[in-house]
């Protein structure tokens, strides 16, 4: 839109001066104005170039609109230009920052020099002037190019919501750092999606809030325990958390982990869950399956009937072999329940990256288990002495002279 077809409070008038007065009068918009777009009007109306510029309100060297943007036009503002020198030693911090320190002082006060340098390494910031490091442009700067808001943040700028929002924009866990004050619901909501954990020091009053909470087990289903005792009851909130993270069911109320569709959420998640399930739930043979799906270890918290259940048994031995030690008394001393275990045992831990050796390495855990259970090795031949095929499997695992045999690799013996 052209400048004389805008109302008065879209425009940004300015003044610019030189040392030898008034060079000219520039109308901009303001929706998205930038710097950039300022010196290249300057450089269009007057010919300076938009590198040799250096724009003052006042004595502040400009390197962000905050300060024009708030006053009333027209603006006044001085133009400085840089020598031959400090153009040279501009162009080569903008690839060299660590030269910085051996710059002259007047390069060192260059707020447009600073920037370029804290953009390659804000820790080059212990070379900028003192008087100048606690400028909150400058450490708006710094914590844009990564630095830990505890290293830049002066402490009379705890208190300064806008760099606890560009803080937090980085680092959610920066928020610690500033006053508890500042920390409104927008705030505490940016760090907890980038920080779930920041739960530890936000205002108590947000455990109770339903939308921050939602926006912390999303991205971190546990973040359950920090909610109010009501929250942990809603089950909206609890499917959220326990669809991010199957544990977090441990953080449900009673009436929720007895509730059927939140535990299978919480189980189809993380098998292991289901030790949060009600007594009910951990008898339900749907909820069990739906858990050993997820982690044949998840058999260690199904109820004893059901661990007494052989289907059961052999549905978990066939996701992880080492749940054969959660079966009842009766089926670990069932001889197909031990074959079954054996054999998948051979397979080591059904990943693609498995060798030899993790292959042994199962095998050897379940041969010692059976071992703890007081079955020896001929004590395990004699339990299959009627399956040709346990048998097969016994002799390529432990050699047909009972002596464990190295790389047995996967038995798979039909």
């Amino acid at each position: 839109m052209h400048p004389l077809s805008m109302a008065a409070e879209e425009l940004l008038e300015l003044e610019i001066n030189g040392l030898g007065g008034r060079l000219c009068h520039l109308k901009l918009e303001r929706f998205r104005l930038r710097i950039e777009d300022i010196k290249g009007a300057i450089e269009e109306s007057t010919g300076v170039p938009a590198l040799e510029q250096r724009l003052f309100l006042g004595s502040l060297e400009l390197i962000r609109l905050r300060q024009l943007l708030s006053r009333t036009s027209p603006v006044e503002v001085m133009l400085v230009r840089r020598t031959k020198e400090q153009l040279s030693w501009l162009e080569v911090l903008s690839t060299s920052g660590k030269k910085y320190q051996n710059a002259p002082p007047d390069v060192q006060r260059d707020k447009e020099v600073i920037q370029s340098v804290l953009n390659q390494d804000w820790r080059l910031l212990k070379h900028v002037p003192a008087e100048l490091q606690g400028e909150i442009e400058i450490v708006e700067i710094a914590l844009e190019s990564g630095a830990p808001a505890t290293r830049v943040v002066p402490n009379d700028m705890r208190r300064c919501k806008n760099l606890a929002k560009l803080a937090v924009k980085y680092d959610g866990s920066a928020l610690k750092h500033f006053d508890p004050e500042v920390m409104d619901k927008e705030l505490v909501m940016a760090a907890v999606e980038r920080y779930p954990s920041a739960f530890d020091f936000i205002p108590e009053v947000f455990h109770q809030d339903r939308d921050v909470l939602f926006s912390a087990v999303q991205q971190e289903g546990t973040c359950l325990e920090y909610a109010s005792a009501k929250l942990r009851g809603d089950k909206e909130l609890v499917l959220a958390a326990v669809r991010q993270e199957g544990m977090a069911l441990e953080y449900a109320t009673e009436d929720l982990k007895a509730h059927r569709p939140v535990v299978l959420e919480a189980v189809t998640m993380d098998g292991c869950a289901l030790q949060f399930a009600s007594d009910e739930l951990r008898s339900c043979p749907r909820v069990i399956r739906r858990a050993l799906n997820s982690d044949g270890l998840a058999l260690e918290f199904a109820d004893e009937k059901m661990r007494d259940s052989k289907d059961l048994v052999l549905m978990a031995i066939e996701s992880d072999p080492r749940a054969f030690e959660f079966a009842s008394q009766r089926l670990r001393h069932d001889p197909a329940v031990i074959l079954e275990t054996l054999l998948r045992a051979t397979k080591g831990y059904a990943r693609e990256s498995d060798r030899t050796e993790d292959r042994n390495r199962m095998v050897d855990e379940i041969l010692r288990f059976l071992s703890e259970q007081g079955l020896t090795h001929s004590e395990l031949r004699e339990k299959l002495r009627g399956s040709t095929r346990g048998m097969a499997v016994l002799d390529c695992i432990l050699g047909s002279d009972g002596a464990k045999t190295e790389g047995y690799g996967d038995a798979t013996v039909e």
